[in-house]
C-alpha cells in the first residue's frame, strides 16, 4: 500500500483531511508532522493546520489536517507563468521563516559536514550509479557535489523539499490565496537546494523556463546561480536514478530532464 488521502466533513461542518502513511513510510509521516508543528510555532497560515497524528497497532500512520482549498495550482492554472510567479512567492516565504531553536552556524554546519544527510545521499547515490555502471551521471553529480563545497552555501532555511503545482492549494474561502501541502520532503538546508528541486520537477530546468520563478524569488531574497545550477544537476541524477532506472517511473521525462541538468549546468 502506498499513501493516500481522504476528506470528511464532521457534524458542525469542519472539513478534514485524512492522510494514511503505510508502516514503511513512517519516516515521511513523522517529518511531514514535524513540519506543520513547526509552522504552526511560527505562526505561519501558509499551510494547512495539523489537528492530529496517530499511529494504530499495525504500524499505520495518520496526519489529520484541517482541509483548506479547493483546487490545485496544477489544476486551476495552466499558464506556466502564472505558476511559476506563485511558487517563486511561497518558496520566498518558506525560505524566511525563522529557524527556532537551531542556531544558523550550528545548522549550515551539519547540512554540509561529513557524515551529514547530504553527504549520506551523494554517498549513495554514486555508490548506485557505480553499480550499474552510468559512468556519466555518477560524473555530472561528482562534479556537481564538488561545486556545492567549494561554493560553501551561506545560509540553510526551512526548506518544502518537494513544492510545485501540485502541492499548491487555492484556499477555498479567499481563492487568492494559495496554502502549501504535502511537507513529506520538508529540512533544513540550503535554499538554493529547495529551489532547484521545484526547477527540476517542473520542467523548469533550462534558463528562459527558470526565469519568472526566479524573478519573483529574488523580488525577496538573493540566490547564488552557480549553487542553484549544482544542486539542479544533483536532483536530476537522483530522480533519474531513483525514479527512472531502479522503479521505472517516467523514464523518459527523466530522460530529458537529465539532458537538461547537464545543459544548465554549462551554460
Amino acid at each position: 500500500m502506498t499513501r493516500s488521502a481522504s476528506y470528511t466533513t464532521l457534524t458542525d461542518a469542519t472539513r478534514l483531511v485524512v492522510k494514511v502513511f503505510p508502516p514503511s513510510e513512517s519516516r515521511s509521516a513523522k517529518r511531514e508532522a514535524q513540519a506543520y508543528e513547526l509552522l504552526r510555532r511560527l505562526d505561519a497560515s501558509l499551510a494547512p493546520v495539523l489537528v492530529a497524528r496517530e499511529l494504530n497497532e499495525d504500524g499505520y500512520s495518520f496526519l489529520v489536517l484541517s482541509d483548506t482549498g479547493g483546487w490545485t495550482l496544477e489544476r486551476a492554472c495552466r499558464d506556466e507563468l502564472v505558476r511559476a510567479t506563485v511558487i517563486g512567492h511561497l518558496l520566498a516565504e518558506i525560505h524566511s521563516l525563522s529557524l527556532p531553536c537551531i542556531k544558523a552556524s550550528r545548522a549550515l554546519g551539519e547540512w554540509c559536514g561529513r557524515g551529514s544527510p547530504f553527504s549520506r545521499r551523494m554517498s549513495d547515490l554514486a555508490t548506485g550509479l557505480d553499480t550499474i555502471g552510468m559512468s556519466v551521471p555518477a560524473s555530472m553529480a561528482a562534479e556537481s557535489r564538488a561545486r556545492i563545497d567549494e561554493t560553501s552555501p551561506r545560509r540553510v532555511c526551512i526548506c518544502h523539499g518537494d513544492l510545485h503545482a501540485a502541492n499548491v492549494i487555492a484556499a477555498r474561502n479567499d481563492p487568492g490565496v494559495w496554502k502549501v501541502i504535502d511537507f513529506e520532503g520538508f529540512s533544513v538546508g540550503p535554499p538554493e537546494c529547495d529551489i532547484a528541486k521545484t526547477l527540476v520537477v517542473s520542467d523548469w530546468i533550462s534558463r528562459t523556463r527558470r526565469e519568472y520563478l526566479l524573478a519573483a524569488y529574488e523580488a525577496v531574497e538573493e540566490i547564488n546561480e552557480s549553487l542553484l545550477d549544482a544542486f539542479v544537476v544533483i536532483h536530476a541524477v537522483e530522480g533519474w536514478f531513483y525514479a527512472g532506472v531502479l522503479e521505472g517511473r517516467d523514464r523518459g521525462p527523466w530522460d530529458v530532464r537529465l539532458g537538461s541538468g547537464g545543459l544548465a549546468s554549462r551554460s
